[in-house]
């Protein structure tokens, strides 16, 4: 009986730290909670684009998470949402070279601002493209190109 009650207790602690994502911000939002900010964490990384199809699983471990990408023809994205907070931030700048290239968002978890999931990159400009994520979804909230 004892190891019974040990294992279903095992097993109900390993489901309630398994959860997929989290619908509230990484900040307080309950009385007396810290919303000063301080808990906030930021984090760079970058995304290397070899010639070719492939692909780059993207993962959101802070509030605000910067990726530099250099495209060298065409990248695809899709988004691990296991350690994503709602109010966390994603912000890409794709630098594209000589000749056009394209960032393919793939995977349920984009919600973009047109019905195309496909985004061109111009050649020889920089492009930013910021999303929020909402407990579900990434969604996204600006995209500018360079103008020169």
């Amino acid at each position: 009986m004892k190891k019974l009650i040990f294992f279903l207790s095992f097993m109900f602690a390993l489901a309630i730290n398994s959860n997929a994502q989290n619908t509230v911000p990484r900040y307080g939002i309950t009385p007396n909670a810290d919303n000063t900010g301080r808990v906030l964490t930021y984090a760079y990384a970058a995304v290397t684009d070899k010639a070719g199809k492939d692909s780059t699983t993207i993962t959101a471990n802070a509030y605000q998470t910067n990726y530099i990408a250099t495209v060298t023809d065409s990248v695809a994205l899709f988004a691990n949402v296991t350690n994503c907070y709602a109010g966390d931030h994603f912000s890409f700048v794709f630098i594209k070279g000589a000749g056009a290239g394209t960032v393919l968002w793939l995977g349920s978890n984009w919600k973009l601002s047109t019905a195309n999931y496909r985004q061109t990159l111009t050649a020889s400009k920089r492009t930013t493209i910021d999303f929020i994520f909402d407990g579900t979804y990434w969604l996204e909230t600006g995209r500018v190109t360079q103008a020169n």
